[in-house]
Parts: structure tokens; C-alpha cells; sequence
């Protein structure tokens, strides 16, 4: 599950990346996420939170005994931070 300010933060730098001139389908493409998502995301300016209630991943039938995965969350972040500072060095002084 994505935390609502990872989500809001997405849709942000897509926003900027747009703005700068870029599509949003490529925007999305640089962040990992569908455009599909950004949509399901970010409908009507609003950034929409997760719908899902008490949602949980399941641990895989053929998971190794003892490997604990990445959380979804912290992989989603860092990749958000990397990219983050991939599309501030493109675009210059549009804080």
C-alpha cells in the first residue's frame, strides 16, 4: 500500500514534469507508475487515498523460509526520492 504522501509527492513531480513540458504518460513512465494509476490517483485535483481497507499482502506459497522482502513502501519511496532528483536536475530553479 502507498502511503498518501508518497501519492500526493508522485503526482506533484508528475504535475511539474508536465508543466515543464514533458506528457504525462512519460512523466509517469519515469516514476514507475502507469498512467492508468496517476488517473486512479489524482482524479478531479484531488489525490485520492487508498480505497482498500485494511489491505495486506499475502507471503507467498513458494517464499523462501525466513527471506522477509523489500516493503512495497520503502522500495516505492527510494525510487520516488532518486527520481526526484532526476527530474529537479532537469528542470532548473522550478521550485
Amino acid at each position: 500500500m502507498i502511503a498518501h504522501a508518497d501519492r500526493i509527492k508522485a503526482v506533484t513531480l508528475i504535475l511539474k514534469a508536465v508543466r515543464a513540458g514533458a506528457s504525462k504518460s512519460k512523466a509517469c513512465t519515469e516514476l514507475g507508475l502507469s498512467i492508468r494509476t496517476y488517473r486512479r490517483w489524482h482524479s478531479a485535483g484531488v489525490v485520492k487515498t487508498d480505497g482498500r481497507t485494511g489491505a495486506q499482502k499475502r507471503k507467498p506459497a513458494n517464499a523462501f523460509p525466513g527471506f522477509v522482502p523489500l516493503n512495497p513502501l520503502l522500495h516505492f519511496t527510494r525510487e520516488l526520492d532518486n527520481r526526484r532528483s532526476i527530474v529537479d536536475a532537469l528542470i532548473p530553479n522550478n521550485h
